[in-house]
């Protein structure tokens, strides 16, 4: 039995009114990305979309033996040792300009040095 026109008209004009809200949400939104993209460009000089440029590329990785690694840690002890309240794991890498993974502390164990740390979180300090 087919249906009436009546009742598809009675779906469409509920969807129909769905789907304006929707294209207006979406016009809002696009706009708001064209503004930000603005921003984006206006002070950083580029936007999300372009590739990076050369200078923000990562440093290439540097290879160390493990005679290399363990003389490193030292001197991270030694300097951890020097200082009175403790340091913390930004302060160490600007001063050896490596980045510790997974932490500070994991590195110098696995190099036979121990080291403690106070606080929690995010920003523990180190002590030795």
């Amino acid at each position: 039995m087919p249906r009436s026109s009546g009742f598809l008209s009675k779906l469409s004009k509920p969807i129909n009114g769905e789907l304006k809200v929707l294209r207006k949400k979406r016009d809002q939104l696009s706009k708001e990305i064209d503004h930000l993209e603005g921003f984006l460009k206006e002070f950083f000089g580029a936007t999300g979309k372009t590739k990076r440029s050369p200078k923000s590329r990562k440093k290439k990785r540097i290879r160390r033996s493990p005679e290399q690694l363990k003389k490193l840690a030292s001197k991270v002890v030694d300097f951890i040792k020097a200082s009175k309240g403790g340091v913390m794991a930004g302060e160490i890498k600007r001063k050896f300009g490596v980045d510790f993974l997974p932490s500070p502390k994991a590195f110098l164990k696995k190099y036979g040095f121990a080291v403690k740390t106070k606080g929690s979180g995010k920003r523990p300090v180190y002590h030795a």
